[in-house]
């Protein structure tokens, strides 16, 4: 029950160039709108400083919201990890199932 894989040099060329194309204008549009929305929400920069002022008087959760990136990298590494471990073991009992079956 293997599915068939799509690559994209599969695609033809205008294809690929409005792909180019439509992801550029999502990613400009994006640019623009988060642009806009710090520009024009400026009276955020109060809840910005309330909050800023109390993860400093609570230096743990500070110190924890800034490892978060850092512990996400980890876990996912480490699924990663676990995940090509997996694929490897299933590959070599192939090999040797293979074997054992081609040998006889």
């Amino acid at each position: 029950m293997t599915m068939a894989k799509s690559y994209s040099f599969d695609a033809s060329k205008t294809k690929k160039v409005w792909t180019f194309v439509w992801l550029n204008l999502i990613a400009v549009a994006g640019t623009v709108a988060l642009f806009l929305l710090v520009l024009e929400l400026d009276a955020l920069t109060v809840v910005f400083a309330s909050t800023w002022r109390w993860l400093s008087r609570h230096e743990v959760i500070l110190v924890l919201a800034a490892s978060m990136p850092f512990f996400a990298a980890l876990l996912v590494g480490r699924a990663s990890s676990q995940k090509a471990k997996r694929r490897r073991e299933r590959e070599a009992r192939e090999r040797e199932a293979q074997e054992r079956g081609g040998g006889s």
